[in-house]
């Protein structure tokens, strides 16, 4: 038994060749992207196979004492009191990594790669986050003159963005008002081209003021989660843009296993909260009708105990 009350089949370090093998990008890429990457321990433990089935079963019986309830729908206040809350600690820390961190960002029991582990840093979840979106920023969207993300939250992946490619432009959009204001903090205080707009992604209230060059990537980080079915306005905005890649880190329920329980409890939990569902499945068929050409599509496989956000898709006009 370890410190973390579980059983342990081994330890393991994220190490860069972990990143590589797993995300499947050259290690010098991987090595290039974390060179000035705070090196945080990322290490962890993968229970054995009494304790899976135990968190299976938790899990399962916690769920369905959740689905007696109407789903928790996060309203407007509570993200403007999350970004606010991280708004004030930049004003007290300035700009960071951490500082910027949001705060679900704080559990050690996770998914990785279709089975439960057990982070052994309190960091562990977010240094891993922050490391895999360096990694796939620098493999598939360097080389860009403009990034602009939607749903842009605390502007973490603005923050990462302008020091993996300092001289481009960069435009961070969200609804929130704190957001705005951590996104000005992000350009003041790393002297780059970031501005920031509002945009409501449910509406796309705010998406015609926005036009994206030919040689500009678009991306969305965690930010359709809450839209559900209602992605059609995104989408539509999406298409009007002669951007040269659309990249989306996105819960993809589509991309489950239905015949695995450890993905049918997922995919339960995220239909229950009423998560993004039917978009990765409309860009398959924009695919067949010569629309858009689907560059990359895969389930990277790493989230909280209860589901996964890391769908990787990749995706431009045809």
């Amino acid at each position: 038994m370890t410190r973390s009350g579980v059983n342990s089949v081994n330890t393991r370090e994220i190490s860069p060749e972990y990143l590589s093998e797993w995300l499947e990008v050259p290690l010098e890429i991987v090595s290039k992207s974390l060179e000035d990457m705070p090196r945080a321990p990322m290490n962890f433990i993968v229970p054995d196979s009494s304790d899976q089935l135990r968190i299976l079963k938790e899990c399962h019986r916690k769920l369905e004492f959740m689905m007696t309830k109407p789903s928790s729908d996060l309203k407007k206040k509570n993200w403007e009191s999350r970004w606010q809350t991280v708004s004030e600690r930049v004003a007290t820390e300035g700009v960071s990594e951490e500082s910027l961190r949001p705060a679900y960002f704080d559990r050690k029991m996770l998914r990785l790669r279709g089975t439960y582990v057990h982070g052994l840093e309190a960091s562990f979840a977010y240094s891993l986050h922050l490391a895999i979106l360096r990694v796939l920023f620098l493999h598939h969207l360097q080389g860009a003159t403009s990034y602009t993300e939607l749903g842009s939250g605390t502007g973490i992946n603005l923050l990462l963005l302008s020091k993996l490619f300092p001289g481009a432009a960069f435009l961070g959009t969200d609804w929130s008002k704190n957001s705005l204001q951590l996104m000005s903090a992000i350009g003041a205080a790393r002297d780059v081209n970031l501005e920031g707009r509002g945009l409501d992604l449910r509406t796309m209230e705010g998406g015609e003021t926005i036009q994206v060059p030919p040689d500009g990537v678009i991306l969305t980080i965690h930010a359709l989660e809450q839209i559900g079915v209602r992605y059609e306005s995104v989408l539509s905005f999406l298409l009007a843009q002669p951007a040269r890649v659309v990249f989306h880190l996105e819960p993809l329920v589509e991309l489950y296993d239905a015949t695995a329980n450890f993905d049918i409890l997922a995919s339960a939990y995220h239909r229950h909260l009423g998560y993004l569902e039917g978009y990765l499945p409309t860009l398959q068929n924009l695919e067949k009708k010569g629309v858009i050409e689907i560059m990359e599509c895969k389930r990277l496989g790493f989230g909280d105990v209860w589901h996964e956000a890391y769908g990787l898709v990749i995706w431009r006009r045809s």
